[in-house]
């Protein structure tokens, strides 16, 4: 409870900051986080654009079109959840196991999910497991994107309504990569 707390109220926060973000006496240069020296407004653009391409990879089912936008390093997945190396994240999208549940396929998910509550001696819940895919595919939700001031990541995704959906962003030479996919 105290974890969706936590993560509910991060993305609050973060939703509530968008329309202020223009207010920023930065707003000619990107924020700390980001890399020095390129413009605020190229930067939103090309955060734009990768989310945009994200949210159609994501949307299409092709594990494959999302690939090159995540970190070279690996992606943290979860809440307080652990980096997960690119060759594992690999594995797990051609094996259509673990994070490619999260993110592609709701049965694959119910289907981990229940085989983890039964290992663990927990019972089946009731609450409604879905996939990234089947939540963006589903809510009519506005996806938005923004530039962020934060140590770990220079950017976000997120969606303006429920359910919640978050992509953390960070820019490097090769352009903008996920490094956060954090989910409850």
């Amino acid at each position: 409870m105290k974890r969706t707390l936590i993560c509910l109220s991060v993305g609050v926060a973060f939703i509530l900051w968008l329309p202020f973000r223009g207010s920023d006496p930065r707003a000619k240069t990107g924020p700390k986080g980001c890399p020095a020296g390129i413009q605020r407004d190229a930067l939103e653009e090309e955060l734009d654009r990768a989310a945009s391409s994200a949210i159609a990879a994501i949307k299409s089912g092709e594990p494959e079109k999302l690939m090159p936008l995540l970190a070279a390093k690996g992606v943290v997945l979860g809440v307080d959840g652990p980096l997960v190396r690119l060759s594992s994240i690999r594995e797990q999208m051609s094996a259509r196991t673990g994070i490619y549940c999260v993110i592609f396929d709701s049965s694959c998910l119910r289907k981990e999910v229940n085989e983890s509550r039964k290992k663990a001696g927990a019972t089946s819940g009731d609450e409604e497991i879905i996939s990234f895919r089947d939540l963006v595919l589903r809510s009519h939700a506005v996806m938005k994107t923004a530039l962020a001031d934060a140590p770990s990541f220079c950017g976000g995704t997120t969606s303006d309504g429920s359910p919640f959906f978050v992509l953390d962003w960070q820019r490097t030479s090769k352009g903008w990569k996920i490094v956060a996919i954090p989910y409850l």
